[in-house]
């Protein structure tokens, strides 16, 4: 879950960026495909004159695939001192890469860095919705988390609409269903799909209203049996499953915890993921109170 909503903040994210031309002559870096997130990323570093050692790291940091590199992070170290005037964008590069190197902290005051740089626009907005992963899921600081997406939310950043999700489940998880709602609603009504429809429909049966989370249990039920019958995505049986024991269908929605579980553990004998080895965590208690129940 974590990893869709990332994913959909870093494709929406290219909008966020408005190239401010200058006029610098510089050595030109490596092309990539034209409307990609890391393109237009490179287009803001030609764009604002960034010189080429500040491009060389920059390129490492994307090539490496956002996956944490000590190496990246000694250059940025390097050239975020030399280049002052550019230091929000270097600054925030560097705060990626020690979140990624578990460096939560480390990373936390260079986004605080950013935001006393550069408070409005990008990279400034990016920064709330970072921290708020930071607080979320490293610290579990619901609260905090809360305060940074709803930054985030209202700077009007155009991927803003997306973090209305990560809102919606820490107000879920604070148990402020009702707002989770809303979010989830918002969500839905300016991405699309199921992904929220789950999630409300758990916050309406917190709430007392069996009718409103039948209907959307249904409506992520079909929609991931339509996607099922394209791929065996893990996350889909996992949802699907988790719906269909909300409306009564237990043994179903068992079956399909199985599968999810069988797929995510032939994916961590190839690839070890924390990630998928905190969902395989999630779905064993699942279909652990199952038995017990």
């Amino acid at each position: 879950m974590r990893l869709a909503i990332i994913a959909i903040f870093l494709s929406l994210a290219v909008a966020a960026i408005v190239p401010a031309r200058k006029a610098f002559t510089i050595l030109p870096i490596e092309p990539a495909p034209r409307g990609t997130f890391i393109q237009s990323l490179r287009d803001w570093i030609v764009d604002t004159g960034v010189e080429v050692e500040s491009q060389n790291a920059a390129r490492k940091y994307f090539e490496s695939g956002m996956n944490g590199s000590s190496e990246v992070l000694r250059e940025l170290n390097i050239i975020t001192c030399k280049y002052q005037r550019f230091s929000p964008f270097l600054y925030y590069l560097r705060a990626n890469e020690k979140h990624q190197l578990k460096d939560h902290l480390g990373a936390l005051k260079d986004y605080d860095l950013v935001l006393g740089l550069c408070p409005n626009g990008f990279p400034g907005n990016s920064c709330h919705f970072w921290k708020g992963d930071i607080f979320e899921f490293e610290f579990g600081d619901n609260e905090q988390a809360e305060l940074e997406y709803t930054k985030f939310i209202n700077s009007q950043a155009p991927n803003a609409r997306a973090i209305f999700f990560n809102r919606g489940s820490v107000r879920q998880k604070m148990g402020k269903y009702r707002e989770a709602i809303e979010d989830y609603t918002h969500y839905s009504k300016y991405i699309g799909g199921s992904l929220a429809l789950g999630e409300r429909a758990e916050c309406y049966l917190a709430i007392g209203d069996k009718r409103a989370a039948r209907a959307d249990a249904l409506k992520v039920i079909a929609s991931k049996t339509a996607e099922l019958k394209k791929n065996n995505y893990p996350c889909d049986f996992f949802e699907r499953g988790k719906m269909r024991i909300l409306i009564g269908d237990v043994e179903s929605g068992k079956a399909d915890l199985e599968i999810t579980l069988k797929l995510l553990r032939k994916l961590e004998k190839t690839n070890k993921d924390a990630d998928r080895q905190d969902f395989i965590r999630d779905v064993e208690l699942r279909l652990g109170k199952l038995k017990g129940s």
